[in-house]
């Protein structure tokens, strides 16, 4: 009997969205709930700093005339919390890309087992994150 992988459609909590401009004009000292998600952002211009469970995250492309995009990878594995901190003044562009956690779980099982330790190790930790500038080697 031949096994097949699943059938993996997308999932409906998947979301695409773009952003361009400044931030926000008021401080957020709120914190959102963040469910557990892959999130893919692109920022071509401006940064972003943020807060998820203490640990800061701090994304910077600089301003239009010398911006260097940069590509973010997050793996959040597990609920948390968000607060965003609006500390520049430079209008933001970024793409980001989220998908549930769950459904990347499954297209990882429909994987050979022993395929993509990289891959796997990045899965299995709460915040784990990578990132780079598009065409620097």
């Amino acid at each position: 009997m031949q096994e097949t992988a699943p059938a993996l459609g997308i999932p409906h909590d998947l979301f695409v969205g773009t952003m361009t401009g400044l931030a926000t004009c008021t401080p957020d000292e709120e914190l959102h709930q963040v469910w557990p998600k892959f999130m893919v952002i692109v920022l071509l211009q401006g940064a972003q700093h943020f807060v998820m469970d203490g640990e800061h995250f701090r994304l910077d492309a600089g301003d239009s005339d010398i911006s260097v995009p940069q590509v973010f990878l997050l793996n959040v594995a597990r609920p948390c919390l968000v607060r965003f901190v609006n500390d520049s003044d430079v209008a933001m562009r970024k793409v980001m890309v989220s998908a549930p956690l769950p459904w990347m779980q499954d297209l990882m099982r429909s994987c050979p087992e022993n395929g993509m330790p990289a891959l796997r190790r990045f899965f299995a930790g709460h915040l784990n994150r990578f990132s780079f500038e598009p065409g620097r080697r």
